[in-house]
């Protein structure tokens, strides 16, 4: 982006002052530049949600101390969405199972092992007028069933069933089970939802 770009940009910011930030990756880095290179104020919002590229670990840095906020990568698809975020830790990218099937494949379309790099193929699976299977991205991604030293506290886990009945507007039992690895079923599909309605 020119200067003269930039400059729009930081008066429209500061006129509307916005809580979250959301953009393309490269974009928010040098806006974030900007401000830097230029001395100019900018008052901090309470979030920054970074799109459509790369997200450097210098981009993260920058953008995080110009903004004085925490910024969330989030994967996002023209054709599928969002498909992906990070969490309040930011500790890799989650989806929501029952929105999207995701599978990270080698050159002959078999799930690659924990830790290792395939592309990303999305299934979308809540659009019945334009349905989108084994979409291919482009995009690599490393498979990870679960984040290293990660798992739900019980205090968590309360408020997740807590939540869940407020939703449904219903006291259901509902059981959390925290697993190293969930098995394939025997299509070779992953179920991530076990329901016993």
């Amino acid at each position: 982006m020119d200067e003269k770009k930039l400059l729009s940009i930081h008066k429209k910011y500061l006129k509307v002052k916005p809580k979250v930030l959301r953009g393309i990756t490269r974009s928010m880095y040098d806006f974030a530049r900007y401000i830097v290179d230029t001395n100019k104020y900018i008052p901090k919002c309470e979030i920054c949600i970074s799109i459509g590229q790369t997200l450097l670990p210098k981009y993260k840095e920058t953008i995080e101390a110009v903004f004085k906020a925490p910024l969330i990568n989030r994967y996002v698809s023209t054709e599928c969405g969002d498909v992906a975020s990070q969490c309040k830790k930011q500790e890799g990218l989650h989806y929501v199972p029952t929105l999207y099937y995701i599978e990270i494949l080698d050159s002959i379309l078999n799930q690659v092992s924990e830790g290792k790099i395939g592309e990303l193929y999305i299934t979308i699976l809540n659009s019945r007028y334009f349905p989108l299977i084994r979409y291919k991205t482009n995009d690599f991604a490393i498979y990870s069933s679960v984040i290293k030293g990660h798992s739900l506290t019980l205090k968590e886990q309360e408020d997740i069933k807590k939540r869940l009945c407020d939703l449904f507007k219903y006291n259901m039992n509902i059981k959390i089970i925290t697993v190293k690895k969930i098995n394939a079923q025997p299509n070779d599909k992953m179920l991530h939802i076990i329901s016993k309605v």
